[in-house]
């Protein structure tokens, strides 16, 4: 698109980050801030990132080959965990829980060399952790060389196909079109014009259980937003995923990673009436 369209309607000057959260859909963002973990080495959110891979492939399993998604992820959670133990303040109980966490992934326990590298890895960690002088010698000499630049390399490597596998399957999800009403409410409940029988869940783990391996993606306008507000609220573990949007605005993004849940919401359009915006249409 021509940049001098939106300069004429800008007067001149850049859109304000809210307006250009409005025009991008909430994977597209998200794809872009893994990137930027990725990119800058951000090691400290490398475990978010893995727990976010791993949830969408959980969802959609033929995303990315078992292969693919095993290296990807025993690339950035070991990476992390090595952090964790390059501290002298180190949390012994967070690197354990987290060594558990590699030991106990279903990904692992196939035959491939993935169980080797995991028992290698949990052997390393505790060696480090027991021996202060053995830490000290890993991290001077061992550890530039196995885990340096082309490791990081590597990794954007591998997590190169994930955006574009991750927007073809979302692409996948079409919506049919609709020549006239399929229902309405009444009394708080949904009825289908056609008779069918709408079940209701009552009950936060009726509400958890229904969206449970599911990818939710609500798009509209306030009272959509509502129900994305209410999802988060009744499910224990849905948690908002910050992606730095206005309140009213969004687009919002949801994660359960307990239950593989992910809920977006995104307005249908620039909703002038929710905020004031630096650029006029």
């Amino acid at each position: 698109m021509d940049s001098g369209v939106f300069a004429a309607h800008s007067g001149g000057g850049r859109l304000a980050l809210p307006s250009l959260r409005l025009l991008a859909p909430p994977l597209q963002l998200m794809m872009a801030s893994m990137w930027k973990v990725l990119k800058k080495r951000d090691v400290p959110n490398y475990w978010t990132l893995a727990e976010y891979v791993s949830l969408v492939v959980d969802v959609v399993p033929d995303m990315l080959m078992h292969k693919h998604r095993l290296q990807l992820l025993l690339g950035l959670r070991p990476r992390y965990i090595l952090e964790l133990c390059r501290n002298d303040l180190m949390d012994r109980d967070l690197i354990l829980s987290h060594l558990e966490k590699i030991k106990s992934c279903p990904l692992v326990n196939v035959d491939e060399p993935g169980p080797d590298i995991v028992v290698n890895f949990v052997e390393l960690i505790h060696s480090l952790l027991k021996d202060p002088e053995a830490r000290q010698e890993f991290f001077t000499e061992v550890f530039p060389v196995e885990y340096g630049t082309q490791y990081d390399n590597d990794l954007q490597t591998l997590f190169y196909n994930f955006p574009t596998a991750l927007q073809n399957s979302a692409a996948e999800v079409k919506s049919g079109n609709l020549e006239s009403p399929v229902g309405y409410y009444y009394q708080g409940v949904w009825r289908a014009l056609d008779g069918t029988t709408i079940q209701q869940f009552h009950t936060s783990s009726a509400v958890c259980q229904c969206l449970k391996g599911k990818m939710i993606h609500r798009y509209g306008d306030s009272t959509i937003r509502q129900w994305y507000e209410y999802l988060v609220a009744t499910v224990p573990d849905l948690k908002d995923f910050n992606l730095h949007s206005r309140t009213q605005v969004g687009p919002f993004m949801a994660l359960d990673y307990t239950n593989n849940i992910m809920v977006t919401y995104r307005c249908h359009g620039p909703p002038i009436r929710f905020v004031d915006m630096s650029w006029n249409f």
